[in-house]
């Protein structure tokens, strides 16, 4: 069976991934909580020794992606560094199945759940012009539905462009709408709010315009009104990319 990645609309890079600068402390308490300390550095997160296996996959499952712990964090010592050099775009992404632990009962029963996670993007490692994506999505077979998706791209000017897709439900046809620029070789904060009753996202970052009502791009074919109705953190890798992801919080709070 053939299965779609997240995001796949167009190859511009994107990051639904996946950002940020501070938003401030956090009061809410993250249902899931990722800041990659816990792990070695110079060692695999997924594959043979894969040390995140429990909470951590990729697809296609057999691509040459290399997601290595790395010694340059947020705010921490650590992140996780994704490279693509495999043939195709690569999604990568929180596991739907729940290892023990990894998710409480009242994220299970949100309607609203809220992101936040920080991404760093080396310059001139983007260069074949794709987009990374980050975002939700829920896989009900072999292909994926596309939820809350944020992408970062070059602008063609030595910057990066952070966007966010609307559905639009009414046209079908989904469209780019700007948060705003931000720099190669900085830690980017991003946040999401997600509301599953109504199928629409906020998406804000500091410094930016903050956009709000966002339809989901697949919002009629997406099933359930609650986080726990098969939800998914996801990361939309194109070709040729290496993007380093830090500090991701989920949480069913807003964070303040």
């Amino acid at each position: 069976m053939k299965r779609n990645f997240l995001f796949p609309f167009r190859l511009s890079f994107i990051l639904t991934p996946l950002f940020f600068l501070s938003i401030g402390a956090t009061k809410a308490d993250p249902f899931f909580s990722e800041t990659f300390e816990e792990y070695t550095v110079g060692q695999p997160l997924l594959g043979v020794g894969g040390q995140g296996l429990d909470k951590w996959a990729q697809w296609p499952t057999d691509a040459t992606v290399s997601a290595l712990i790395v010694d340059k964090g947020h705010q921490s010592e650590k992140s996780l560094e994704i490279k693509n050099d495999d043939k195709g775009p690569n999604t990568f992404y929180l596991s739907s199945s729940r290892g023990p632990g990894a998710w409480l009962t009242p994220a299970e029963n949100s309607n609203k759940v809220w992101l936040r996670f920080n991404i760093f993007i080396p310059s001139g490692a983007q260069s074949q012009g794709g987009k990374v994506t980050f975002g939700c999505q829920q896989v009900n077979g072999a292909s994926p539905i596309v939820g809350a998706t944020v992408s970062l791209s070059d602008s063609g000017n030595g910057s990066l462009v952070l966007a966010a897709i609307n559905g639009v439900p009414d046209t079908g046809k989904p469209m780019d709408v700007s948060v705003g620029s931000c720099a190669y070789d900085e830690w980017i904060q991003i946040q999401v709010e997600l509301d599953f009753s109504a199928k629409v996202y906020s998406v804000m970052s500091p410094g930016m315009t903050s956009q709000n009502g966002l339809v989901f791009p697949m919002a009629k074919a997406w099933s359930g009104d609650t986080w726990g109705d098969n939800a998914q953190l996801a990361f939309g890798i194109p070709k040729g990319a290496t993007v380093l992801v830090d500090d991701i919080q989920c949480s069913t709070e807003e964070f303040k």
